[in-house]
């Protein structure tokens, strides 16, 4: 069991990505391994390996090595993005190694594990806790005060950070989330306003921009690149757009009967000329093509918008929360999703011959995941949806590479 436990750890250790992996599956994982480790420890195996002169070392500074560790880790996350890399983390554990090491030295032998403390050693061990207590309490009280220590950030990141806000706003405003985006559960198809949200005058070439939280994003791009274009906005945020056949089985009524709603009121009337399609696709791009066909078969020009790139992590607190600007912008890719390209090769694989098809990825990430424009101006709110200077970026973007779509 001993033996079948290490060779478990290994393996997490080699093939398991905490970013990537789920939650639970991981903590189940370790727990068990955890827990083999323990009950094999006095097995012959686990004598044989554990009673080693390097392990036993390592074993009497195991509580001052995990007191450090995790400080040692999040400072690293702190200043780099999360960058991380197998020679990254073999250094961290070194540090935290060499740190622990002494940390047991001067502290944990000296008051943790020395002789019978007289009362001189209670008294001046009580003046040096209490003078530390106040210390952290003014620093703190300090830090709090000052908003956070705002020196230590870039010029670069103080300027994104205190632009953010005003362009979360003036996004929202852009894509009329209010009106536009039909929350399920608190709004009906009823009270959708289809004169604001997605008119059709007469004499202009309109089109209605369909689909989940992300089809906000692709209106806001859409509207930039194509400007002679009335584009209209239906989004149902958390609603994967499909068939209506297929929406019976979707989690939420109100997904099909917002669905139901675009697909027989407005795409019904004959009104538009076409209709543009995002959602998160997931991996299920064979609904995508029939989706296509009963759009079609509606008599629409259908317009296919890809999977959006999806970060690991939260973009702009990655950026702020760093110390260099340069560092971030220059790591973050690494926490892309490969799904998302994996998603854009299984639509390429089997081809969109009727509809056009636009690949989101290569708008986002063609040689590199832009984050910023020109000015620093945030290109996205979270993991996966931008904000309007996003728009104008993947605007022009899509228009260059794009330039005959409308």
């Amino acid at each position: 069991i001993f033996v079948l436990a290490i060779f478990w750890f290994l393996g997490l250790s080699v093939f398991v990505d905490g970013r990537n992996s789920d939650y639970g599956v991981v903590l189940f994982n370790t727990t068990i391994v955890a827990g083999f480790l323990l009950w094999g420890s006095n097995s012959v195996a686990g004598r044989t390996i554990l009673c080693r002169a390097p392990l036993i070392w390592i074993g009497r500074r195991s509580y001052s090595i995990y007191l450090v560790h995790w400080p040692i880790i999040v400072y690293w996350q702190y200043v780099s993005a999360n960058a991380t890399s197998l020679i990254i983390s073999f250094l961290q554990i070194v540090a935290s190694m060499i740190i622990g090491a002494v940390l047991y030295q001067f502290v944990e032998k000296k008051f943790r594990l020395s002789r019978q403390p007289t009362s001189s050693d209670i008294v001046r061990s009580s003046y040096v806790a209490i003078s530390l207590a106040f210390l952290s309490l003014f620093f703190g009280f300090t830090v709090f005060q000052l908003n956070g220590i705002p020196a230590r950030l870039s010029d670069e990141i103080r300027t994104a950070e205190a632009q953010f806000r005003a362009l979360s706003v003036e996004t929202a405003e852009a894509q009329k989330r209010e009106q536009c985006s039909i929350m399920s559960g608190t709004q009906v198809p009823e009270t959708f306003d289809r004169v604001y949200c997605a008119p059709s005058t007469e004499g202009k070439r309109s089109y209605l921009v369909l689909g989940d939280s992300w089809a906000s994003n692709s209106y806001l791009i859409l509207t930039h690149a194509y400007p002679e274009i009335e584009f209209g906005l239906l989004s149902v945020p958390a609603c994967r757009l499909r068939v209506p056949i297929q929406l019976v089985g979707s989690r939420s009524k109100e997904c099909i009967d917002h669905y139901n709603f675009a697909f027989e009121d407005m795409l019904g009337s004959g009104d538009y000329e076409g209709v543009v399609i995002s959602s998160n696709w997931q991996s299920n791009y064979s609904d995508v093509f029939e989706l296509e066909e009963y759009l079609k078969a509606k008599s629409l020009r259908v317009v296919v918008i890809t999977n959006y790139m999806i970060f690991n992590q939260h973009i702009p607190s990655q950026i702020f929360g760093a110390v260099r600007f340069d560092s971030i912008i220059n790591q973050i890719e690494q926490l892309a999703q490969p799904k998302a390209l994996e998603l854009k090769n299984a639509f390429l694989s089997n081809n969109f011959k009727n509809s056009d098809y636009i690949s989101m990825v290569d708008i986002q990430c063609l040689d590199h995941c832009v984050l910023v424009d020109e000015n620093l101006n945030l290109l996205y709110l979270d993991t996966n949806h931008i904000s309007i200077a996003g728009g104008a970026v993947f605007g022009d973007r899509m228009r260059n590479t794009y330039p005959m779509l409308f």
